[in-house]
């Protein structure tokens, strides 16, 4: 295949057997996580499985969002080709958090943080014939509070973890109309650390109905390779299958209002950090 795909949250349950099975069909893989020895370890497997894979990893925390792009600028400098981008990586906090740039932890890790690092790469991406990105999102009904997108005057976990999965709906649906091939994908239930943090009840359940990180990644392995669905742009998938996106993510006022919105957060943050 040769070719090179970036995943974020490389070292949990869905980016680790993501990581694994594209190896398996010749990609050049660059892996993202914050954790040097599960990296490291996820790196190890690949080879073991797949001894030719050329495989880069980085460490970097997407709380700091400086950070980030400074590790973005470092992998664009020697990318010649991207030809996939997969946001997975994810967080879920049942109190309010700040990160160190004093932004809402979820909001800041589930969609700055992507939207930081496509804003970045988006030249290569868009001069690499049959690129995608990939968003690995949930069906969310959860509308964004354009006036209060951090929680600062009221905050529920699951609410505002529910409005970081909308806002991948609607950066993802913005991207197909900015000129790249742009999905977003739902993984249904599957097993992984997710939820760690969230109630036992919740923690319960989903551990009865979660399925398979290894079925996940050969359903988002095909969506990366297949010459397909660059044609179908815009989509919204269940492994596989497509499916309906509520209208409040298909609708381009909200989307293009969440971009603007992140573009000045993420252009404050930038002259702040100069």
């Amino acid at each position: 295949m040769n070719q090179t795909v970036l995943i974020t949250g490389a070292t949990g349950a869905i980016g680790s057997a993501t990581a694994r099975v594209l190896a398996r069909q010749g990609c050049h893989l660059i892996l993202l996580a914050r954790n040097q020895e599960k990296l490291e370890t996820v790196k190890n497997q690949i080879r073991q499985e797949s001894a030719q894979a050329e495989v880069k990893t980085f460490v970097v925390d997407f709380t700091d969002l400086g950070a980030l792009k400074k590790t973005a600028l470092e992998i664009q400098k020697d990318l010649a080709e991207l030809h996939a981008l997969i946001h997975n990586a994810a967080v879920f906090k049942s109190t309010r958090t700040l990160t160190g740039d004093g932004l809402e932890t979820m909001f800041a890790v589930n969609h700055l943080a992507p939207f930081m690092l496509t804003k970045v790469l988006f030249e290569t991406l868009h001069q690499t014939r049959g690129s995608r990105i990939l968003t690995v999102t949930a069906p969310s009904t959860t509308r964004i509070d354009f006036q209060d997108p951090m929680g600062e005057r009221r905050f529920n976990a699951l609410n505002a973890f529910g409005a970081t999965k909308m806002a991948n709906l609607l950066f993802a649906f913005k991207l197909g109309r900015a000129g790249v091939t742009s999905h977003a994908l739902h993984p249904g239930l599957v097993r992984s650390d997710l939820l760690r943090e969230a109630s036992p009840f919740i923690r319960i359940m989903g551990s009865l109905v979660s399925g398979s990180p290894e079925k996940t990644a050969a359903a988002f392995s095909e969506i990366v390779l297949e010459p397909r669905y660059i044609q179908s742009n815009g989509q919204f998938w269940h492994l596989k299958k497509p499916i309906q996106a509520p209208a409040y993510a298909r609708d381009p006022q909200n989307q293009d209002a969440l971009w603007d919105l992140s573009l000045k957060w993420i252009n404050t943050l930038e002259v702040r950090s100069r």
